[in-house]
């Protein structure tokens, strides 16, 4: 019976012309989802160069207000608030990552502590979406520091008591 059964299930190969056109429909469809990646890629690159730009300017800003805090009475809610914000600073540094294709091309300052996993396995639009999170939380802290950078310069142009 089992002979019979091989009989009745005749294989037809393909042909080689058939083939081709097997393969170079796969290799299109892999091709265009790639160049999509690509380009989705290449946003969150340029994110995430935004980021590290204004890492840096951020960076600045809280050197200028370390300077600045050290004129100021210790009771000045700027003396509290400045510990605070540089932990928020270095936590955020930990939720920095690379994209993948697209390391840091070492243009930029090397003294920012972020971590460089490029290899994190997610998809592009998902990069993509975590380099924005990253970019608006630097953005929160960034607003945070520039207030009180601006409260602080005001406080030292008061008499002192």
């Amino acid at each position: 019976m089992s002979q019979t059964l091989q009989k009745s299930r005749k294989i037809y190969p393909l042909s080689p012309n058939l083939w081709f056109f097997v393969g170079l429909i796969l290799q299109i469809s892999c091709h265009s989802h790639s160049n999509e990646d690509q380009k989705i890629l290449k946003q969150a690159a340029e994110v995430h160069q935004r980021i590290i730009e204004q890492e840096q300017n951020t960076k600045k800003v809280f050197a200028e207000l370390a300077k600045l805090a050290e004129k100021l009475p210790p009771d000045s809610p700027i003396q509290d608030s400045l510990p605070v914000l540089q932990k928020d600073l270095e936590a955020w540094e930990k939720i920095v990552v690379e994209v993948p294709g697209f390391e840091d091309s070492g243009d930029h300052d090397h003294s920012h502590n972020h971590s460089h996993q490029a290899a994190l396995e997610v998809s592009a639009e998902e990069m993509l979406k975590i380099q924005i999170y990253v970019e608006q939380e630097l953005i929160v802290i960034s607003k945070r520091l520039n207030k009180l950078l601006k409260q602080a310069k005001t406080e030292a142009e008061l008499p002192q008591r």
